[in-house]
C-alpha cells in the first residue's frame, strides 16, 4: 500500500509503457490554456484507468482464491446481498460494474469512439472473458464464436461444459482457412453437442458435463437422448440430418476425453472412452444411422424439384448482360451496391457455382490472380477447336475454394472485366466506404 500512488508510479515503475506515456503527458509543454486543459484531463483518464486495472487485478485474486474482498466501481445503489456473477470487468477500462452496457455506452472512461454503441450481449461476453469464465476456450472461439450465439439456456450450457468447448476448438480449428463460415460451423456444433446435454440432465441429473455421459454405461441413454434431441420416435425423424451429424460429434467429443485422459494420466477415463467409442461402431450405425438415412432417402422419393425453363434463363441473362452494359462509371454507393449485386449474379448464373464460394472471394485473391498465360499451356492450344481458342482468349479464370476446401474454376466473362475492375478499385471502394472489407463483393456500407 503506498500514500500516493500516482507519485509512486511515475517514480518506481517509469520504465513501464503506460508510465512513459503518462511522464510525457506531464512533461510536455502547453502552447494555451485549452491544450493545457486537456492534457491534464487525458492524464486523469490514464491515471484512472490504471487504477482499474491494479483493482481488476486484486478482484481476479480473489475470484482464484475464492475469499477476500472486490473492489467495485461505483457503490450499489440499493444494500444488501451483493451477487459477484452480476458484476465484471469492462474491457476499455477495466472498471468493475453491474450493468455493462450502460456503463460502456454512457460512463466508459476507456473508449475513444461514444458514438458506436455496443450490445448486452457483446459486453457482458467480453466481461466474462476477462473474468477468466472462458479459460479453456480458444481465441478464435472467444472472438468470433461467443458473440453470435444467441444468450440462452442452451449457449450457456455450451460454453461452460469443457468437452464442448474442446469441440468448439476442434471445428474453429479445423476450418480455420474457411474465415466466411467458420463461426457458423463451430457454433451450430456446439449448441447441437449443448441441447444433447440438456436432455441428458433430464434422464439423469447426478450428472452434469458431457464427460459424465460418456461411459459404455450411458450408451443406451446417449442413445435414447439423440433421439429425443433430433424429434424422432422408434420409426422416424424429424430431423434426421442432425441425428447423423450429432453421431459424429459423439464420437470426436469421445476422442477428446480419451486425448485428455491419456495427456492427464487417468487410466479409467482413458477405458471408459476406448470402450465407449467400440459401442459407437459397433451399434450407432443400426439404432440411429441406418433409421435416418432411409428417413431421408424416403423423403426423396416424390419431392418435386423445380428447375427454370430454358427461356427463362436466356431472359435473365440478357437482363444482367444490359444491366451490366449500361454501367461505365460508378459514382456513389448505390451504383456501387448494384454494381456488386450484377457482377455476382453475372459470375453466380454464368458458373452455376455455389453463392458461398463467389462470397468468399478475398479482393486479395482477385488481385493477385494470374492475368497472363503461363507458357508451358502453349503447347496444348494446338489440340484445340476455334471455339476453344476463342474462349481461352476472351476468359478470365479464378480459382476459389470450394466445398471441402477443394479447388474450384471460375469463368470470368468479358462483359463483367470493367465493372470488376471498378470494384476493386481502391478510390472507388473508398467512396464506397468499404475499404475495411477485405471481400471483392462486400455486403456492408453500401447501402446509402
Amino acid at each position: 500500500m503506498v500514500c500516493k500512488p500516482t507519485a509512486h508510479m511515475c517514480a518506481v515503475h517509469k520504465d513501464q509503457k503506460e508510465i512513459i506515456s503518462l511522464n510525457h503527458l506531464m512533461r510536455a509543454e502547453c502552447d494555451n490554456e485549452t491544450t493545457r486543459e486537456q492534457k491534464v484531463k487525458e492524464r486523469q483518464r490514464q491515471v484512472n484507468i490504471l487504477r482499474n486495472k491494479g483493482n481488476h487485478m486484486h478482484n481476479l485474486r480473489v475470484l482464484e482464491a475464492n475469499e477476500g474482498e472486490i473492489i467495485l466501481s461505483r457503490r450499489p445503489a440499493a444494500p444488501g446481498t451483493v451477487y459477484l456473477d452480476s458484476y465484471g470487468p469492462c474491457k476499455h477500462c477495466y472498471a468493475w460494474c453491474c450493468d455493462m452496457t450502460k456503463h460502456q455506452n454512457y460512463r466508459c472512461i476507456g473508449m475513444i469512439d461514444k458514438t458506436t454503441k455496443v450490445s448486452k450481449r457483446c459486453a457482458e461476453l467480453q466481461s466474462d472473458i476477462l473474468k477468466g469464465r472462458y479459460s479453456d476456450a480458444s481465441q478464435l472461439l472467444k472472438d468470433e464464436v461467443y458473440p453470435r450465439m444467441l444468450n440462452d439456456e442452451v449457449t450457456q450450457i455450451a460454453t461452460s461444459d469443457p468437452i464442448i468447448v474442446e469441440l468448439g476448438n476442434s471445428w474453429i480449428r479445423k476450418s480455420r482457412k474457411n474465415k466466411l463460415r467458420r463461426a457458423n460451423y463451430a457454433s451450430t456444433k456446439m449448441r447441437t453437442a449443448a441441447r444433447l446435454l440438456k436432455t441428458l440432465r433430464r434422464f439423469d441429473s447426478t450428472h452434469v458435463n458431457m464427460t459424465d455421459f460418456l461411459v459404455p454405461a450411458k450408451f443406451e441413454m446417449v442413445v435414447s437422448a439423440t433421439v429425443k434431441t433430433c424429434g424422432g420416435t422408434e420409426d422416424s425423424f424429424s430431423h434426421p440430418c442432425t441425428a447423423i451429424k450429432l453421431g459424429h460429434d459423439i464420437q470426436r467429443m469421445t476422442d477428446i476425453k480419451e486425448t485428455k485422459a491419456l495427456m492427464d494420466g487417468n487410466k479409467q477415463q482413458q477405458v471408459n472412452a476406448e470402450n465407449f467409442n467400440k459401442l459407437m461402431k459397433k451399434n450407432w450405425h443400426e439404432h440411429i444411422t441406418s433409421l435416418a438415412n432411409a428417413v431421408i432417402t424416403e423423403r426423396n422419393f416424390n419431392k418435386l424439384v423445380l428447375l427454370p425453363k430454358p427461356d427463362d434463363l436466356k431472359k435473365l441473362s440478357d437482363h444482367i448482360q444490359g444491366e451490366i452494359g449500361k454501367m461505365d462509371v460508378i459514382k456513389d454507393k448505390s451504383d456501387f451496391r448494384r454494381a456488386v449485386e450484377l457482377v455476382e449474379a453475372r459470375l453466380l448464373t454464368y458458373n452455376k457455382r455455389r453463392s458461398g464460394e463467389l462470397e468468399a472471394i478475398s479482393l486479395q485473391h482477385y488481385t493477385n490472380r494470374p492475368e497472363e498465360e503461363e507458357d508451358h499451356l502453349e503447347e496444348f492450344r494446338a489440340d484445340l477447336t476455334d471455339l476453344e481458342k476463342q474462349l481461352v482468349r476472351s476468359h478470365e479464370v479464378l480459382t476459389v475454394r470450394g466445398k471441402r476446401g477443394r479447388p474450384v474454376p471460375v469463368l470470368i466473362p468479358p462483359d463483367v472485366c470493367h465493372l470488376l475492375k471498378l470494384i476493386s478499385d481502391e478510390d472507388v471502394r473508398r467512396m464506397a466506404d468499404v475499404q475495411g472489407s477485405p471481400y471483392l463483393f462486400p455486403n456492408y456500407g453500401s447501402q446509402p
